[in-house]
């Protein structure tokens, strides 16, 4: 197996791990979002993902030593930043959530209008059959998570998991790579470790909005 590819595995085994993480509870991402507005939340978490790229600043063999785990501490970084969007715009965030951001984030524009296309049919399908007016945010979610699947082709709601952390895995090590040989530069290594995980959980927050506010228009259809 190459480096790359232990990497990779490495990186998808954490993101199964941070998905499950008890210590990153949706009680606890609540308690740490309540109170915030998006935009401040966002500029405030951006900020805050720099400081996970401090071991850069020695540069050398520490980068490269310590880039697993400061993948791992931004994989959970990522989660509250995420589903912290939930809280703050919705007032609720459902297990599943996470993966199914990884996954919108990381799928192409003809994918993600497939997977919404999905979305608004089970929506429209589960509130016929339910004769109600509309339905919860867990339900939505749990639409989604189907719908995601569906659209995919995959052979299960419950492999949901595992595709995502593949999709999140290339997406973060494909941005960590672009950088690869910066990082072993003191200062330049730090530098460009923070613009990274800034950019990365940019994007993750960026996707959980648009997530966050179709789940909302999806459980008022």
């Amino acid at each position: 197996m190459s480096i790359q590819q232990d990497l990779m595995a490495k990186a998808q085994e954490a993101f199964i791990a941070v998905f499950d993480d008890v210590s990153a509870s949706y009680y606890e991402i609540e308690n740490l979002s309540r109170g915030w507005q998006i935009d401040d939340w966002k500029m405030y978490r951006i900020g805050q993902a720099g400081a996970l790229a401090l071991p850069n600043l020695a540069g050398g063999l520490l980068s490269a030593v310590s880039i697993v785990p400061e993948l791992l501490a931004l994989m959970r970084f990522m989660k509250i930043s995420a589903v912290g969007i939930g809280y703050i715009r919705n007032g609720a965030a459902s297990y599943g959530d996470f993966e199914n951001i990884v996954v919108l984030a990381t799928v192409d524009q003809h994918d993600g209008r497939m997977i919404k296309a999905k979305l608004q049919a089970a929506v429209a399908a589960q509130v016929a059959a339910g004769g109600v007016a509309s339905l919860s945010p867990a339900v939505a979610a749990s639409l989604m998570s189907g719908a995601i699947m569906e659209a995919m082709a995959a052979a299960s709601h419950h492999a949901i998991a595992p595709f995502a952390a593949q999709r999140g895995a290339h997406m973060i090590l494909k941005t960590f790579g672009a950088t690869a040989f910066g990082r072993a530069i003191p200062l330049l290594g730090f530098a460009l470790g923070a613009g990274v995980n800034g950019y990365v959980i940019n994007k993750m927050m960026t996707a959980a909005e648009e997530y966050y506010a179709l789940l909302r228009s999806s459980a008022r259809t």
